[in-house]
This record gives structure tokens, C-alpha cells and sequence, in this order.
């Protein structure tokens, strides 16, 4: 798994711990996924849906992982009462 960003709807928020590293899934496969998140006022993720525009992968084991590890993704509070953005994961292989 290589590096992970947060795309510009989410750079104003902060990052509560880190952003959660999905699980590789089995097999020799290798991708950008995009993830679009929808974040609520006390900074839990309450979406997640793949983007299709920026991601280099549509492979399901890939989109899977990626959904599961952005919905466990927390922010700081804010006051908006929904804010969107999206994150990106890279799998490499090694």
C-alpha cells in the first residue's frame, strides 16, 4: 500500500489519529482508488462511495478495501453540518 491524501474538500478539517491504511486484499493487484466521503459535523464519515473520475482501478477487491478503510476515517469537529471530499489510496504491490 503506498501513500493515501485527502482531497481538497477535507483539507481544512484535521485528521483525528491517521487516515486508516485498508488491508491489501490477496492477489498481485495494484491501483488508485478514489473515495468520495461525506463527513458529518462531529467529524465521522457517514458516506463513502467510489469515485470513478482519478481512480486507475475498478478492481472490486481494490474498492472493497478502500471503502472499508475511509469509513473508518475521523475528523475533527467542524461546523458545517456536512462537509464532502474525497480520499485516495494507492496499492503497490511489493
Amino acid at each position: 500500500i503506498g501513500n493515501d491524501a485527502l482531497g481538497e474538500g477535507l483539507q481544512g478539517r484535521g485528521l483525528v489519529g491517521s487516515l486508516p491504511q485498508p488491508l491489501y486484499p490477496a492477489g498481485n493487484k495494484s491501483g488508485k482508488v478514489v473515495v468520495r466521503v461525506a463527513v458529518n459535523q462531529a467529524g465521522v464519515v457517514t458516506e463513502a462511495a467510489y469515485e470513478p473520475k482519478g481512480s486507475t482501478t475498478s478492481d472490486k477487491a481494490l474498492v472493497d478495501a478502500a471503502l472499508v478503510a475511509a469509513r473508518k476515517a475521523r475528523f475533527t469537529e467542524s461546523r458545517a453540518l456536512v462537509q464532502g471530499g474525497r480520499i485516495t489510496y494507492i496499492f503497490r504491490t511489493n
